[in-house]
């Protein structure tokens, strides 16, 4: 059964948690993941008082670099997985977490400084700024308070359910009034140029299709339905208390309550609630419980993506060219100012053009049919909707203003740079 399935993966990614601590906690090649972090950290911070940025942006953008933290591959169970903690050439920012780790296959196999300069910079980008916004907002805590209610169940209330569904308008209101932060500089920064304006009407017919989508991928998952049995049926033929009976947060591998607003959850939590406190008899219970479900998500999908706009990175708007996301060119640029800042540490030209060349090994091209057919292959990406720039194009990228300034480098290459001012007492 499923709820079982989900106990023995929970168990496991604890087990995989401890090993991994284990082995790395005291690892040399970890210590100086450890001691490169901090050491950007300071550079980050000085780069941003470098910056001529508005003073919001700044205080908000130090903020985030100082609550940002490293921690070890698998060091808790929610991002615990057996390939980043042994052989994983890679490292990961979770934006909902705000944690940043380094696989075991990337500390122990190259120099990792540019590859944390990158990951950070994503604590600053845009999908963090509209995570914040989004949890932050009436709605978000009031989100929230539902969710603990509903996810403890002997501590749920009908009336509370009511006055939600009351408050429910109102609270979307919250969502209204999103600013990206410098709005010019993340358009540069988009994948690919957008064509479309999002209007009303585009709002609720995505809307009205990334719900369905969910509740069609809920419902073949029998979600709906186990959550509201108490007792499911065995594989010999008996039957067992349902351990997650009206309990739609334990249908989760892993939460810490850190789940965006439009997550799957919230439409479960509505559907758990509303069920729970329904007249109706039977069947109709349960398929009013799944409307009401529906109907609240939609209204609150259509609000969500006026929060996104045209940064979202959901591919049903970005494929029609409503939307692009900056948001792995953002952490590239504002990673490369924080790398230049951290290599002008060092005294000598000779050191910061080896420290550069080493943290960018992973970049150097091999043998493939993109190196021997280049124009071809080039042509074949832009049709790819992926979050990362490869090749040659991202290695530009990484080549910024102050990263060319820093090791004694001048471009000799025609490149659409998108670049933010600095202030001019510090040129």
């Amino acid at each position: 059964p499923i709820e079982l399935g989900l106990e023995k993966r929970r168990v496991k990614r604890y087990l995989i948690s401890e090993i991994s601590q284990a082995i790395w906690r005291n690892d040399q090649n970890w210590a100086r993941v450890q001691d490169g972090f901090y050491r950007l950290q300071n550079s980050y911070l000085r780069m941003i008082d470098k910056l001529d940025i508005p003073e919001s942006v700044r205080q908000d953008w130090r903020t985030r670099i100082e609550e940002i933290q490293l921690v070890l591959p698998g060091a808790f169970p929610a991002i615990s997985n057996d390939e980043c903690s042994t052989t994983t050439v890679n490292a990961y920012y979770y934006t909902y977490l705000n944690v940043l780790t380094v696989c075991a296959g990337d500390f122990n196999s190259e120099d990792i400084i540019q590859t944390l300069a990158h990951e950070m910079g994503h604590a600053l980008g845009i999908d963090r700024s509209q995570y914040l916004f989004k949890i932050n907002s009436a709605f978000g805590k009031r989100l929230a308070d539902l969710r603990g209610q509903v996810c403890h169940p002997q501590t749920f209330s009908c009336d509370s359910w009511n006055e939600y569904k009351k408050q429910f308008p109102k609270l979307l209101l919250s969502l209204d009034g999103f600013k990206p932060e410098l709005p010019k500089f993340q358009r540069c920064l988009k994948r690919r140029p957008t064509s479309k304006t999002l209007d009303s009407d585009d709002i609720e017919r995505f809307a009205e299709t990334i719900v369905s989508d969910k509740i069609s991928d809920l419902a073949s998952n029998d979600r709906f339905l186990r959550i509201t049995k108490d007792k499911i049926p065995m594989i010999n033929g008996k039957t067992q208390k349902n351990p997650n009976y009206l309990n739609p947060c334990n249908y989760y591998l892993w939460s810490q309550g850190e789940e965006p607003i439009d997550d799957d959850l919230t439409t479960l939590l509505y559907f758990t609630a509303e069920y729970r406190c329904s007249s109706l008899p039977g069947a109709e219970k349960f398929k009013s419980a799944i409307e009401t479900a529906k109907s609240m998500s939609t209204d609150m999908i259509e609000s969500s993506l006026e929060v996104e706009g045209e940064f979202s990175s959901r591919d049903i708007l970005e494929s029609e060219g409503f939307s692009s996301p900056p948001y792995e060119r953002f952490a590239d640029v504002i990673g490369s100012y924080a790398m230049a800042e951290y290599l002008q540490g060092l005294a000598y030209r000779w050191d910061r053009q080896n420290q550069y060349l080493a943290s960018s090994s992973w970049q150097c091209s091999q043998p493939s049919l993109e190196t021997h057919f280049p124009d071809e292959s080039a042509i074949e990406k832009t049709y790819i909707f992926d979050e990362h720039t490869e090749g040659e194009q991202r290695r530009k990228e990484l080549l910024s203003a102050p990263i060319r300034e820093a090791i004694g480098c001048q471009k000799d290459f025609d490149f659409k740079e998108c670049s933010l001012p600095f202030k001019s007492d510090f040129h």
